[in-house]
């Protein structure tokens, strides 16, 4: 399929997937902001890659920078809207869903099925689990769990991202689980998986075992 890109600007190593679509003034692929650069020898850097992947919006006035350490990635069927600003090494998983003027610092990794709130800004290097959702103006400067639900300046947890959990088809058995273990602090327990159960309950358990939660 087709990429259909208006007025903006792909520049250097970019990678576009199939099917993507890019508004207008914004720019891919542009020079990491990094104070650790020798600025002589800045023209002449080589960056990685930035990735975007199948089925990805890109819309108008985002600045999406390459990367450093990393290529910069943008996961299949994602959704970047206006205004957002995502730096040096942030790799985006599948399905994420990015609202107006969100910024992203550098090396901020994210899984699958995040969705973060207009307006909310990620400290560098952090990691914010599958199916985590960051609320409206959070200032996120620590790592969030999946499955959970951060507001505030700075973030804290207030709930599962349970909006989310119905949507993905997950059994209520296996959202009532995620709640007492990522909430409540619980031990993990088995517990009669469906076929789409089973996915999300290996990312809860990974994440358990992580952080000694067993």
């Amino acid at each position: 399929m087709k990429n259909y890109v208006a007025q903006s600007a792909i520049l250097g190593n970019v990678k576009l997937g199939n099917n993507v679509y890019i508004g207008n003034n914004s720019v891919i692929g542009t020079q990491p902001q990094y104070i650790g650069f020798d600025k002589k020898k800045l023209l002449n850097t080589k960056f990685k890659n930035l990735l975007v992947e199948d089925n990805v919006v890109i819309m108008d006035l985002c600045h999406i920078h390459a990367g450093i350490k990393r290529n910069t990635k943008i996961g299949k069927g994602s959704m970047i809207m206006s205004g957002t600003h995502i730096g040096h090494d942030v790799q985006m998983g599948e399905g994420c869903n990015i609202s107006p003027n969100v910024a992203f610092a550098g090396e901020v990794t994210l899984k699958n099925n995040v969705t973060i709130g207009m307006g909310a800004t990620m400290h560098q290097g952090i990691t914010i689990g599958s199916c985590a959702m960051v609320g409206m103006g959070a200032a996120v400067i620590e790592n969030i769990p999946p499955f959970a639900t951060y507001v505030g300046t700075p973030a804290k947890k207030i709930k599962i991202n349970e909006i989310k959990l119905k949507r993905l088809g997950i059994s209520k058995s296996l959202i009532k689980l995620i709640k007492d273990v990522i909430i409540e602090g619980h031990s993990l327990k088995k517990i009669k998986l469906s076929i789409k159960d089973k996915k999300y309950f290996k990312i809860l358990e990974d994440w358990a075992k992580k952080s000694n939660i067993t």
